[in-house]
């Protein structure tokens, strides 16, 4: 089974409206099929093809007006990235990406309407936080770099090449 962020039927219903790429028929198709069949909406379309987790993560970020961001888990700071321990980060699915010189903290959820995620997140890491929406499959591939930046520092005791450098952690897309 594809793994994808969950939404509502009727935020899943305004989303697909909203973007203007599915005719009102099929998404009234959708509601039906997905009453009949006791699933969510999102788990029907997906399972029918409609979309995937990267274009659902962008319609939901253009409807919610969260940026949406996609994140190079070989760019991420060790440092920063273990501000959160994996454990809660593999709990909440969230990865603090970057700090910047202001000390305002960047992070990435796959569920960032979830506030008590957010709530938890703040007293660990501050609340001094701007939050964006990264797709499940991108929050994945970050939270590899947990046992990936072990590696890269083992490397960098021996001076060996793929030390962490200065470079943006992730491409940042705000919603127009």
């Amino acid at each position: 089974m594809i793994k994808i962020m969950h939404i509502s039927d009727g935020t899943l219903e305004k989303l697909l409206t909203q973007s203007k790429r599915f005719p009102v028929g099929d998404i009234a198709a959708l509601k039906e099929e997905s009453t009949r069949l006791h699933k969510p909406m999102y788990r029907v379309a997906i399972d029918k093809k409609m979309f995937d987790d990267a274009t659902l993560t962008k319609m939901f970020a253009d409807y919610s007006g969260i940026p949406l961001v996609t994140l190079d888990p070989k760019e991420i700071q060790p440092e920063v990235l273990n501000r959160i321990p994996e454990r809660i980060a593999r709990q909440y699915r969230a990865i603090l990406f970057k700090i910047d010189d202001a000390g305002l903290m960047h992070l990435a959820m796959e569920d960032p309407d979830d506030v008590q995620a957010v709530d938890f997140i703040q007293k660990q890491i501050g609340v001094n936080t701007r939050t964006y929406i990264a797709s499940h499959d991108n929050i994945e591939v970050a939270l590899e770099g947990y046992h990936a930046n072990v590696d890269k520092r083992a490397r960098c005791r021996r001076k060996l090449p793929d030390c962490p450098n200065d470079q943006p952690a992730a491409r940042i897309r705000h919603p127009l």
